[in-house]
């Protein structure tokens, strides 16, 4: 078996900036201007804000072009139903490791419904890397910076790509600076913490520690609390690994793309500036103007309740095991090869919905209307989110009428006959088992259990 072998220059940014990463820049003033256009109907208004971010007449009549190309055009894997973008974050320059990758989501769209998927993969994932044998998958962008310059990120996309055995069409790689930057500009975001916790190993600037804390409930954050609540790994309270780490990152993920297309953000072109200077220097992708148009149009609608969210991981129903590795920590597959983690990232958005084999029993015949008993904002939506990566449908989700529930309820309506999706459910959810059937009822369909989420609630 190959070894991994080590190179202190992973620490080092690189030093060039090739021509693929100055047309990069490009693609992403691109990407972001054409946000503008989508927003503003009236061509007269297209002119005005593009004259305020400083683009001549000739640049805006060639964006104009793209914009009617983009209606004719389909996006890589339109064709299919499946769109497949990587999402990387790296430290970048004055970081630790500064190219390793260690936000690493594959997001998956499916045009026909606007559903989307997002799969989070652990930077440990052990990886049989292009040039250097068995290594990290985090590990990827950086080989690849120090051998070319501007390949990374389409490094890490082939190696999952061949992983996950699906293509990956869009690569987008960003760094801590536009991280921070981007959410600032846009004056922040909304973030509920679904648990307290503590951590006194999070890095600091200096290569020590600067000890970090969040407390239960609905956050504003700034763009350096964000990075916090993103990078911590040694969190309290469960949340001290890479995948609590990761559930975290989407939530981030989320709650920006919230923030960035709502109205007061659209509508100010300074801050959509001070967005393109950001980016421009600290992003890598191979998405190009037109496509950046298509995707705007076909995300701008998204409803976050249906947005799924899965994180591979090595839990007693995870796919991937922990082991040793030349003396490192390393996760690979449970079973011996690629097999489950090529299901799940199959289902992720499957048109047929199949059931993850870790559903339970009955669970393919299970619907549920989950109800919102207390003021935590987004508690259904992400219990919604949970409960179908292990195979529950979900008919309706909102707010119950009374929202000052402590203990989570589950009404059975099934009159006890699928008590193994029940009993399922009630670990999950630490659920109590209610009598008789709540008074307001959300859905028209007939749903097998109703769910009142309490304050002690943890999907």
């Amino acid at each position: 078996m190959d070894s991994i072998t080590q190179s202190p220059d992973l620490l080092k940014p690189p030093s060039q900036k090739p021509a693929s990463q100055i047309e990069s820049r490009r693609t992403v003033l691109f990407l972001f201007s054409a946000l503008i256009f989508l927003i503003i109907n009236a061509a007269i208004g297209g002119y005005l804000i593009a004259a305020e971010l400083g683009f001549k007449p000739g640049v805006i009549l060639a964006h104009l072009k793209a914009l009617t190309l983009a209606r004719e055009k389909m996006l890589k894997g339109e064709e299919t139903n499946r769109i497949n973008i990587l999402l990387l974050g790296m430290g970048g320059v004055g970081h630790e490791g500064a190219t390793l990758t260690d936000t690493i989501i594959v997001l998956s769209l499916r045009p026909s419904d606007k559903k989307i998927g997002m799969l989070s993969i652990p930077r440990d994932l052990l990886v049989k890397t292009p040039s250097r044998g068995l290594g990290r998958v985090n590990s990827i962008n950086a080989y690849a910076e120090l051998e070319a310059p501007g390949t990374g990120a389409a490094a890490v996309a082939q190696t999952l790509s061949e992983i996950i055995d699906q293509p990956i069409h869009y690569y987008i790689r960003l760094d801590f600076k536009a991280f921070k930057e981007i959410i600032d500009t846009v004056g922040g975001i909304e973030v509920t913490v679904e648990r307290a916790f503590y951590d006194p190993l999070y890095p600091d600037e200096n290569y020590g520690y600067s000890p970090v804390s969040f407390q239960a409930g609905h956050a504003a954050m700034n763009g350096e609390t964000s990075l916090k609540f993103a990078r911590s790994r040694h969190g309290t309270n469960g949340e001290g690994s890479d995948f609590a780490r990761s559930r975290r990152q989407q939530k981030i993920l989320l709650a920006l793309k919230e923030r960035f297309l709502s109205f007061d953000v659209l509508l100010r072109p300074q801050r959509l500036k001070s967005i393109l200077e950001s980016l421009s220097s600290n992003i890598q992708t191979n998405v190009a103007f037109w496509e950046g148009v298509r995707l705007t149009k076909l995300l701008k609608n998204l409803d976050q309740n249906d947005v799924i969210t899965r994180v591979i991981d090595d839990g007693p129903e995870g796919v991937l095991v922990a082991r040793q590795y030349n003396g490192a920590f390393m996760l690979e597959p449970r079973n011996g090869d690629w097999s489950e983690v090529r299901r799940i990232a199959t289902e992720l958005i499957n048109q047929n919905e199949t059931i993850p084999s870790s559903a339970p029993k009955n669970a393919e015949t299970t619907l549920l209307e989950i109800q919102n008993g207390t003021n935590i904002p987004g508690l259904a939506a992400k219990t919604k989110s949970e409960l179908e990566t292990i195979g529950f449908r979900i008919a309706e989700v909102g707010n119950a009428e009374t929202r000052d529930v402590q203990n989570t309820l589950i009404y059975d309506l099934t009159s006890g006959r699928k008590n193994p999706a029940l009993e399922k459910l009630k670990q999950k959810l630490n659920a109590q088992i209610a009598d008789g059937r709540p008074t307001r009822l959300l859905s028209q369909r007939a749903v097998d259990f109703i769910v009142i989420l309490g304050q002690n609630a943890t999907p």
